[in-house]
């Protein structure tokens, strides 16, 4: 009896085992649930962070096979949002990750919860990151962690635009813009154009508080913008003077709005998502309106009407002058094909002191574009023209306009060097 019991008692352990063993045998076979392919937006269910941040205006398109996979994420900008600027249809722009306009992964599919879920490590050869997420007929969530530059050459400082000095003859020494421009020799014309260039920065045109006080684009820039900082990950955060809101205090643009990379020493690729960048525009210029009650859609870059704009703001009243709406519009049209893969830029770096520029071509073509603009727009040339006049190296330029735009046309025909940017400073 004893040997009988002992027997039953072993047995029964044994077939417990079996059982257990075959089930997870079944579970480890079965086929996950299939889902119909789609692509996941904000408004469609993707929730996407990068590094622990909400990242806005992106993609995400899902194809399924069996217990794998595939997602490709990417990004378009809607321009009819921009209603000011007249511009349709749908614009390419910067990817996931910074230095890939599509991310792409293939991978394996495991059922938990109601969700299929997903993970993996990638490295675009720009940037290092690890990324999980999980996902239904309805939502698509991915955590894209530890995302980190493989160049982090610039990051570890922080930046501040170079202050504006003037020497005791009152040239100017030191702007927050950083401008280098030299061409082949014309008999006929002897300007000092960089310094040319230089003093256009400084000129009072922008009006604010009202239109009873000017400034110059040099001192709004040192007055909107505190400190740059280009992180580990890729992003590039700004401190800045905000009225949004009230009172004016130190704000700070959050992150994946703007970011960048660095491809090689002395290139920076800057990647600009176009819902952050013109809701954060959007949202300055409005003044006092809280930024959810900010429509981008209903609205347009340039709201109509100014009973709730801050007139004191510098932020604001550059944003909203019609000069300034010229430059923005000459700008965009430039950039904007360039957004998906990076607008190309190079630096310089010594020791504390920056310059990040645009080079010769892109410039040559950007002062092309401006110079167009503000001859098709009759409010900013008077205001030009207007502080140019005061200047006693341009002024007896001005007398004949027509044979002045010709000198412009061939100085840049000329042009062997033209590089346009920002000159920072360590902190």
């Amino acid at each position: 009896m004893n040997i009988s019991f002992n027997k039953y008692y072993f047995s029964i352990p044994a077939t417990l085992m079996l059982l257990v063993a075959s089930g997870c045998s079944d579970n480890d076979s079965k086929p996950v649930g299939n889902l119909k392919d789609k692509t996941y937006t904000a408004s469609t269910g993707l929730e996407l962070y990068y590094n622990g941040v909400e990242m806005p205006g992106k993609s995400f398109s899902f194809y399924q096979e069996g217990n794998n996979a595939t997602l490709k994420g990417f990004s378009e900008f809607d321009l009819s949002q921009l209603s000011a600027l007249g511009l349709s249809g749908e614009l390419p722009c910067p990817g996931v990750i910074p230095g890939s306009p599509e991310t792409v992964w293939n991978v394996s599919l495991t059922e938990k919860n109601g969700y299929l879920t997903f993970s993996g490590k990638d490295n675009n050869g720009i940037c290092n990151y690890e990324y999980t997420g999980e996902i239904n007929a309805d939502r698509l969530k991915i955590y894209i962690n530890d995302a980190v530059l493989n160049n982090q050459t610039l990051s570890g400082k922080i930046w501040i635009p170079a202050p504006i000095d003037k020497d005791a003859d009152g040239i100017i020494t030191s702007t927050p813009f950083y401008i280098d421009w030299e061409i082949d020799p014309i008999p006929e014309i002897d300007v000092d154009l960089s310094s040319l260039l230089e003093s256009l920065t400084t000129l009072p045109f922008i009006p604010v508080y009202n239109n009873t006080a000017y400034m110059s684009l040099s001192q709004a820039l040192d007055q909107i913008v505190k400190t740059v900082a280009f992180r580990a990950d890729g992003n590039i955060l700004f401190t800045y003077i905000s009225t949004t809101g009230g009172a004016a205090r130190i704000a700070q643009t959050q992150p994946n709005g703007l970011q960048y990379s660095i491809p090689e020493q002395g290139v920076i690729k800057l990647y600009v998502n176009p819902l952050s960048l013109f809701g954060f525009i959007l949202e300055n210029a409005s003044g006092s309106t809280p930024p959810e009650d900010v429509d981008l859609t209903g609205t347009g870059l340039y709201p109509s009407g100014n009973n709730s704009s801050n007139e004191g703001s510098s932020l604001s009243s550059l944003i909203s002058s019609p000069t300034a709406q010229a430059m923005v519009k000459s700008v965009l049209s430039e950039i904007l094909p360039q957004l998906a893969t990076g607008i190309p830029l190079r630096y310089i770096q010594n020791g504390d002191e920056l310059d990040i520029y645009i080079d010769t071509q892109a410039s040559l073509g950007i002062i092309r574009t401006l110079i167009d603009s503000f001859l098709q727009n009759d409010e900013a040339v008077k205001s030009i023209l207007s502080q140019l006049e005061k200047n006693p190296e341009i002024a007896p330029l001005l007398s004949d306009l027509p044979k002045f735009q010709n000198m412009i046309e061939q100085v840049l025909l000329n042009t062997s060097t033209l590089r346009i940017g920002f000159a920072f400073k360590a902190q």
